[in-house]
């Protein structure tokens, strides 16, 4: 009768060898172990036309663990996934073509080339995820200062829907990886700190021309940075003096200011429907990066936080309009957010606007 490496106390006796000490599941589909300095290393084999398919089986140290690794192996082979030579950065450029582009994701694929990118689909596991999320190329910019955890949270996320994408396409075996993607608890400094008008106006002065039309545009509507990134000229109705954006979900149209609606008739000036409202002096789109640099040299000379980003603009335009009493529904709904986000993030301005209105009606 074969060895049961299933109990551990046999396993104990195994002496080392190259040759792993294999276990049957079921029929042509066997788990292994191979013992080496008093280590043990998994590994499982199916039967494939005729061939055994091997796959060393990562973050295993019982036959339980085994038997979950083996299975999601077994279950790649049913579902008709084959080996693939392919990289984390060849998945990459598939899933992007999958999807719509954003400037995030060359931002990712640069920092997938330090320590990521070229490594096998075949051989991926979690510790070279971990490398990448300890990477400098992902903790920090190209001019080496450090990136927000909201930052962080959503270049991981991003590379955990490729990955997600490649197990989807039979194109990975195994998911110990999703462990190192994770989120981290995020700094909340971008809600936290709130810029007066005459703090906007500042920063709006000590802007670069091309930059000056978008700041502003932040600093009165509470918009995100997609949502005017992504403004042509058609989506300005002149008529109804509404602005149409869409981001996350939240298609909608945004009433005007007299102010607002000025910038956008400027911005809208001999330009075609199909036009970007907002670009920069060379003519190119505004992009994560750029916008980013504009706003921090902005904010740079105008002696505030360096802090300061798109959602530092947005967050004070909404925490404008709570203090001045306009009701939650429709803040969220200028907001292009949930109700709940509001309440959470600014619950206690609402309720001191909600204590003045009842001081003011006291009898």
């Amino acid at each position: 009768m074969a060895l049961q490496i299933s109990i551990a106390r046999n396993r104990i006796k195994l002496t080392d060898q190259r040759e792993p000490y294999w276990q049957a599941v079921t029929r042509g589909r066997h788990i292994g172990v191979r013992k080496s300095k008093g280590s043990e290393y998994w590994v499982t084999r199916a039967m494939v036309d005729g061939k055994y398919k091997y796959h060393s089986l990562s973050n295993v140290n019982d036959w339980d663990s085994a038997m979950r690794a083996a299975k999601e192996f077994f279950d790649f082979l049913d579902r008709g996934g084959k080996s693939t030579k392919g990289t984390v950065s060849e998945l990459f450029d598939m899933y992007v073509e999958s999807v719509k582009p954003s400037p995030t994701h060359s931002t990712i694929k640069k920092t997938l080339q330090l320590e990521l990118g070229n490594v096998k689909l075949n051989d991926l596991r979690a510790s070279h995820v971990k490398r990448w999320r300890q990477s400098n190329g992902l903790l920090k910019t190209r001019q080496d200062e450090k990136r927000s955890a909201a930052t962080i949270n959503r270049m991981v996320n991003v590379l955990r829907a490729a990955l997600n994408y490649g197990v989807k396409e039979q194109l990975l075996i195994d998911t110990s990886w999703r462990v190192q993607l994770e989120r981290i608890k995020e700094e909340s400094n971008s809600r936290e700190l709130y810029l007066s008008p005459d703090d906007r106006r500042n920063l709006i002065n000590c802007a670069a021309e091309d930059a000056k039309p978008f700041i502003r545009l932040l600093s009165i509507l509470p918009l995100r940075p997609g949502d005017w990134n992504s403004a042509i000229v058609s989506h300005f109705d002149k008529k109804s003096d509404t602005l149409f954006v869409s981001s996350k979900d939240h298609p909608r149209h945004v009433p005007l200011s007299n102010a607002a609606r000025e910038l956008l008739k400027n911005q809208a000036k001999e330009k075609l429907p199909n036009a970007l409202l907002f670009v920069r002096a060379n003519g190119k789109a505004w992009d994560k990066q750029t916008w980013n640099v504009a706003i921090k040299d902005a904010a740079k000379k105008a002696g505030l936080p360096p802090d300061t980003t798109a959602y530092t603009l947005r967050h004070s335009t909404i925490t404008d309009l709570c203090v001045q009493g306009l009701d939650i529904h429709s803040t969220a709904k200028l907001s292009g957010t949930s109700i709940a986000m509001i309440e959470k993030h600014y619950g206690k301005l609402l309720k001191n606007v909600a204590t003045d209105a009842l001081n003011r009606i006291a009898i």
